[in-house]
């Protein structure tokens, strides 16, 4: 096959495959792409409140950054994270003299409604998501700096080296991360 031949066809390949790779979901927005790895914007609006999407998405890179890594590394967290669903509380009751509790309810109520799902099963697929993500990014943490300290100054300073440990690993692969929602 000659070059020009050749160009054509892988062109038409990625153009074919790039009108392909949309489709499926309502919602085909990318919210940021990290090494290769797409985060869609319809993920961001099931974890948070849309007003709160710009702020979180940082976030939640550093959290897909350290579940890569730990992928990397080999490491299997699903049985940490079985442990932690088998533990997890009941559903906030929606009446309570706690503001914590309240809010927590109200959220979880309010993305529940958004999602067009009932609050128990809203809640029992917020808390599998954050529990991956959480637990990829502890495990992440204490491979590199072993496990938290329990002094309380001790561990003012761990948290400070594992968040720059996160920090330099978006620095590291800033080039392979893409953000393409507006954030601060």
């Amino acid at each position: 096959m000659s070059k020009p031949i050749y160009y054509i066809v892988i062109i038409g390949f990625l153009f074919i495959a790039g009108c392909t790779s949309n489709q499926g979901s309502d919602n085909e927005e990318i919210a940021a792409t990290v090494r290769g790895e797409e985060i869609p914007l319809e993920e961001m609006q099931f974890l948070y409140k849309n007003e709160q999407i710009p702020d979180k998405i940082e976030g939640t890179i550093k959290a897909k950054l350290a579940m890569q890594e730990v992928k990397k590394m080999g490491l299997d967290i699903s049985s940490k994270v079985q442990e932690r669903m088998e533990n997890l509380p009941e559903l906030p009751p929606k009446d309570t003299n706690h503001a914590r509790t309240e809010s927590e309810r109200a959220f979880y109520d309010s993305q529940a409604e958004k999602l067009g799902m009932e609050p128990e099963e809203y809640y029992k697929q917020y808390q599998q998501k954050m529990s991956e993500m959480s637990v990829a990014v502890m495990t992440y943490i204490e491979e590199k700096l072993g496990e938290p300290w329990d002094d309380t100054e001790e561990n003012q300073q761990y948290t400070k080296q594992a968040n720059q440990l996160l920090d330099d690993l978006v620095t590291e692969h800033e080039e392979e991360i893409q953000i393409f929602i507006d954030h601060n």
